[in-house]
């Protein structure tokens, strides 16, 4: 192995401490490997410091898991003994109705409650965020008439640490069924760092306990071609009656020529005209992110929040 990568994968530079990631992995199967890698890539892109990452897995997960192995994961039971500078909680796919009938509901307000009494930042992202303000504020998701999907125009609504070196404006990928809305976010004491006044908020953070606790509801450690993928998954169920939700093409998930491709197939399956799949793989290829760099802004600046901890413990 390359003494210059940690187990995880993650690229370490010289430094006295490592910083302590704990990283809890929440997604389906198809989603998992992917959630993965797109997170934890962006920590190893932009941490200041050497990191060490530990994955966990709660109990409640889908079935197939079982069928496989899951190298390098440990039960989440694990968690409650270590004392991470940071918790990433990721998202999952939500079930119908409250949060709190969610499967996973009770070992993931454990969690949130641990992590926020032990880490300097906690990271919960798209379902986990919806969790965080259930269980802290008691303030419940709603459902959307429709999914919000798509790269959507943002605007940075705080001057602080965690919009630090971002534009005015910025575009970021957003994909949801479910949605907190931002005057609630805000009267629970929230600060809105990222937001639209159509699409809502994306980023917002408040001190809980010990920790920064910072909601991601969009997605900035998408990959260029993740909302591509989720709408060619969404039309196959859709088609095979196996999801009732009518899709909705992604704006921005393909580069401009493709986009207009994408944009008749779409027509032609809400017409039910017979008409060929693209092809996705290659409309992948020619896709970019434009959002990245701003992901890494982001990533780089609550983990800088943390390395005040890091540099004192080793003082």
């Amino acid at each position: 192995m390359d003494p210059s990568r940690s187990s995880n994968g993650i690229f370490k530079r010289e430094a006295t401490r490592d910083l302590e990631v704990a990283f809890v992995n929440n997604m389906p199967p198809s989603a998992f490997a992917a959630a993965e890698r797109q997170f934890l890539e962006l920590v190893a892109e932009t941490s200041p410091i050497p990191v060490t990452c530990r994955r966990y897995l709660l109990p409640v997960r889908d079935a197939a898991f079982s069928e496989k192995p899951l190298p390098g994961y440990l039960d989440i039971e694990n968690i409650y003994s270590t004392t991470p500078d940071a918790v990433i909680v990721t998202g999952g796919a939500p079930h119908p109705g409250p949060t709190e009938d969610e499967p996973s509901w009770d070992e993931m307000a454990k969690l949130l409650e641990w992590a926020c009494n032990t880490a300097s930042v906690v990271v919960a992202s798209c379902l986990a965020a919806h969790a965080a303000v259930a269980l802290f504020d008691g303030i419940g998701r709603r459902r959307l008439h429709q999914k919000q999907t798509g790269v959507l125009l943002q605007a940075v609504r705080s001057h602080t640490l965690l919009t630090e070196g971002l534009p005015a404006k910025l575009h970021m990928p957003q994909s949801r069924f479910n949605d907190v809305p931002t005057e609630l976010i805000q009267s629970a004491g929230y600060q809105i760092h990222l937001a639209s006044v159509h699409f809502g908020w994306t980023v917002a953070s408040k001190r809980v306990d010990h920790s920064e606790l910072v909601l991601m509801q969009g997605h900035p450690e998408y990959d260029p071609s993740s909302l591509l993928f989720e709408y060619r998954r969404d039309v196959r169920r859709w088609l095979e009656n196996a999801q009732g939700d009518t899709p909705r093409l992604p704006s921005g998930c393909a580069a401009p020529v493709d986009m207009r491709c994408l944009e008749d197939f779409h027509s032609a399956i809400l017409a039910n005209t017979p008409v060929a799949f693209p092809d996705f793989e290659l409309i992948a290829q020619r896709a970019t992110s434009s959002w990245r760099p701003h992901a890494r802004r982001i990533y780089r600046n609550w983990m800088g929040i943390t390395r005040g901890k890091v540099s004192s413990s080793v003082a």
